[in-house]
This record gives C-alpha cells, structure tokens and sequence, in this order.
C-alpha cells in the first residue's frame, strides 16, 4: 500500500493546477512539439512565456518546481529518457523530464 500524505496530495494538485493555467497548457488537446521547436531554433532563448500554449514535460516540470518551492516544498528536476519496453528493439527512447518531492 502506497501512502501519500493528504497536504502533499492537495498542494500537488494545486500546483499542477496552476502550473496548466500559467503555461497555457490544455491537457485535452495535443501537444505542440513543432511549434515548440521553431521557437527554440530562433537566435534568442525562450522564455516561458514565450512557450505559453507550446510547452511539454521540460517547460512544465520546470514551472512545476518553481511554485512547489514557492509552497515551501523541496523537489529535484529529472531530466532523461522514457520507454515503454527498454527490451523491445524496434522502440525508440523519448526525451522526458519530472520532478521527484522529497517527502
């Protein structure tokens, strides 16, 4: 049984919350992985209001850790890859970022 402290839950949730709001982020819709890039590929980075409506798990585990520390909670930004199957030879890894809370 895994347990989770109701607070965390709770401000977690909130954050996540705000986190969609501030970056425009519309989780029925697809993510924007083109429009995002052109942004990265202009001569200037962008800022994260730059990205608002094009953001994907970097952008938002970036916010995320920003107001989960303005709530006072400590988390550690992870950047790597994803799989489904690391066995599976025909799949390719995917970039991915996410925070782990230290609890």
């Amino acid at each position: 049984m895994i347990r989770v402290d109701p607070y965390l839950f709770f401000i977690a949730n909130q954050v996540q919350g705000k986190m969609q709001k501030l970056l425009e982020v519309d989780p029925e819709q697809s993510d924007k992985p083109f429009e995002r890039q052109k942004k990265y590929n202009e001569a200037k980075m962008p800022t994260l209001s730059d990205l608002k409506g094009k953001t994907m798990c970097s952008e938002r585990a970036a916010m995320g850790q920003f107001l989960l520390q303005r709530a006072g909670i400590e988390s550690a930004y992870i950047g790597g890859i994803t799989m489904q199957n690391a066995h599976d030879q025909e799949e390719w890894p995917e970039d991915h970022s996410y925070l782990v809370i230290k609890s």
